[in-house]
């Protein structure tokens, strides 16, 4: 079944409160959410950007269920930041955040000098599905768009594409 990041799943179900670290340092034991999407290499960490908590919850609980490690940033600024340092495999960046939008840093995040670093794969997010919205991320060389509220299918295909060329049909 494919299910929908959104209020009604993260309200849907009673969860078990775990700290953040805990929750971020350790692979999950249970079950990926499905077999049909890459297991990632033990390690393969994902930057989640995001002013909304909730939404860092929602994605650090399915990342993590599917085997990947998250760490988060509020802002482009942070990501920016996180990034240089941290080097991810990936990055969700939101649009609409406070002292720097995603567009601008996914944009300075592209100019670094460091291929390492302006090669990462960046998702856009976005809750405002415009088509302004998806050509501003073709122009800043981001490599997908999703608008909110996205399926599990949604996200983890565009994520395998990425990460994984070689296995994605």
């Amino acid at each position: 079944m494919i299910s929908r990041f959104g209020l009604g799943r993260l309200f849907g179900r009673r969860q078990e409160h775990k700290p953040k670290a805990q929750q971020q340092a350790r692979p999950s034991t249970a079950q990926p959410i499905s077999s049909k999407w890459v297991i990632p290499e033990p390690g393969t960490t994902i930057l989640i950007v995001d002013d909304s908590k909730t939404i860092q919850a929602v994605l650090t609980r399915q990342l993590i269920r599917q085997g990947y490690q998250c760490i988060s940033a509020y802002d482009g600024g942070s990501a920016v930041e996180v990034t240089r340092k941290q080097k991810p495999a990936l990055i969700l960046m939101d649009v609409v955040m406070p002292i720097q939008n995603g567009f601008q840093a996914t944009r300075e995040i592209r100019k670094d000098p460091d291929p390492k670093i302006a090669n990462v794969p960046v998702i856009i997010m976005s809750g405002n599905a415009q088509p302004s919205e998806e050509l501003w991320s073709v122009k800043i060389k981001a490599n997908a768009f999703l608008a909110k509220p996205f399926e599990d299918d949604e996200l983890f295909s565009n994520m395998d594409r990425l990460l994984y060329p070689h296995v994605s049909a």
